[in-house]
């Protein structure tokens, strides 16, 4: 992996368990031959219900040549990839049946972030539909319910680019300037608040259950840190030592 650059994006194989060291024979001599820098894990195991078997990390420049290399091994030995499956419908396809891939998530597993996004998805929804504990039920008829479902496909989406999972055309991951977004709904109070923290220190919005704090929502969906104080929101900001601080403070309020 010498001169290798940032990872920016994974490959996964889940092929049965028989075929494990075969395909991953066949694959270091594909990448041997094509001179393809690469980082990769497989998993000892027998297990069939263990899905990440082979995980394949590569750079943006070297991305091509790993999925040609992998072609290859494809093509020449096709019964190798037969049975890989992938239960997870939010991972990209590739050209190579059996193979998929996303952009790569440092420090972090994708299915958590994927985890999250699907969670923050359901908070949004509930906070600009109004749903809290004391109103758990949402009532929808007709046409009202596919707008639903509509609008919760564009959180998802929105929240997968604010979180720097979501690709272009060209493979590449998409980033965005507050790629840190953490979202909290209080169900009790009906309140969403988002968070971003970066090197310029801590920033925090507080989005009320208001028809202006809607509207400021969805106008500033992908940022926090430059949102401007107005109707139906709460901004502050910290400092990163002043963030510390408070944290500390929670954590540990008696000493």
């Amino acid at each position: 992996t010498n001169g290798m650059d940032h990872v920016s994006n994974r490959f996964y194989i889940a092929p049965d368990p028989n075929h494990m060291h075969e395909m991953v024979k066949k694959l270091v001599e594909a990448f041997s031959a094509q001179n393809a820098l690469v980082r990769f894990k497989y998993q000892l195991t027998t297990c069939m219900e263990q899905c990440d078997r082979i995980i394949i990390y590569c750079d943006f420049s070297n991305k091509d040549k790993v999925l040609n290399a992998i072609r290859r091994v494809y093509l020449t030995n096709p019964s190798l990839f037969r049975g890989c499956e992938r239960s997870l419908a939010w991972l990209y396809d590739t050209c190579i049946p059996g193979v998929y891939s996303t952009p790569e998530t440092p420090g972090e597993a994708y299915s958590n972030r994927l985890a999250d996004v699907i969670l923050e998805a359901k908070q949004t929804f509930n906070y600009l539909y109004g749903v809290t504990n004391s109103k758990p039920h949402l009532t929808l008829t007709g046409q009202a319910i596919e707008q639903a479902v509509e609008y919760m496909k564009l959180l998802i989406t929105s929240i997968l680019l604010r979180k720097g999972i979501l690709l272009s055309k060209d493979g590449r991951g998409i980033f965005i300037k507050d790629k840190n977004v953490k979202s909290y709904y209080d169900s009790e109070t009906g309140i969403l608040r988002n968070s971003n923290i970066d090197e310029t220190g801590y920033f925090e919005v507080k989005f009320f259950p208001t028809t202006e704090g809607k509207n400021a929502l969805l106008k500033n969906f992908y940022s926090v840190s430059v949102i401007q104080p107005q109707n139906g929101l709460e901004v502050r900001y910290l400092t990163l030592e002043k963030h510390r601080e408070e944290r500390r403070r929670i954590l540990y309020p008696h000493m």
